[in-house]
């Protein structure tokens, strides 16, 4: 019994590690992206996309998490789960540097 108790406290803990790590991959994405949407000088076009976009970020996070075991055929479980939790809070996504997504710009220009 107490072999069962640990293997299951081994697989907690590896899938726990597993989702902080894509949770961190797709913060790290996210950031890129409003970089590489900032050189382009594309924030300005981004911003009110993805405050349109909002409240889809619910849904779609209830999709990937009726997808993930078949993301989970393909190993990709784990960033499926990640990514289905970020969207279900969307400040987070639109947080991933500390500051609102676009507004670092805004901040700058100031």
């Amino acid at each position: 019994m107490r072999a069962f108790a640990w293997l299951l406290s081994v697989l907690y803990c590896q899938t726990m590690n597993e989702k902080s790590h894509w949770r961190t991959r797709w913060l790290e994405l996210a950031h890129t992206w409003e970089e590489r949407l900032s050189e382009a000088g594309l924030l300005g076009v981004a911003r009110p996309l993805s405050e349109a976009l909002r409240p889809l970020a619910p849904l779609l996070a209830q999709f990937l998490w009726i997808a993930q075991p078949a993301f989970g055929l393909f190993g990709q479980a784990g960033a499926v789960g990640a990514l289905a939790e970020l969207l279900e809070e969307p400040d987070q996504l639109n947080n991933p540097s500390g500051a609102d997504f676009g507004h670092t710009q805004q901040s700058q220009d100031r």
